[in-house]
């Protein structure tokens, strides 16, 4: 059975967040390491979503009619959701 633990790894120890796990000599262990992308990386993909959204929703409406269209879309949705076969 495979049991989760976190860590930090600083200057070759892994630093355990809570309990460390019972690790018998022979034991197999698993390293997952989280991606991070650099700052260049998030700054791109950041300008990537903005662009995207830039005027989604049109240009010159009021905050009203822009409840209204969220209104309008939830219940669509919610719609198609109540519909689906089970």
């Amino acid at each position: 059975m495979l049991r989760t633990y976190g860590a930090v790894y600083r200057k070759g120890v892994l630093n355990w967040l809570g309990r460390a796990p019972d690790l018998s000599e022979g034991s197999h262990v698993l390293v997952v390491v989280e991606a991070q992308p650099s700052p260049e990386e998030y700054r791109i993909t950041l300008r990537r979503v903005l662009d995207k959204a830039w005027g989604a929703w049109g240009i010159g409406k009021t905050p009203d009619e822009i409840d209204r269209e969220l209104a309008e879309m939830r219940e669509e949705w919610e719609q198609q959701r109540d519909e689906a076969p089970s």
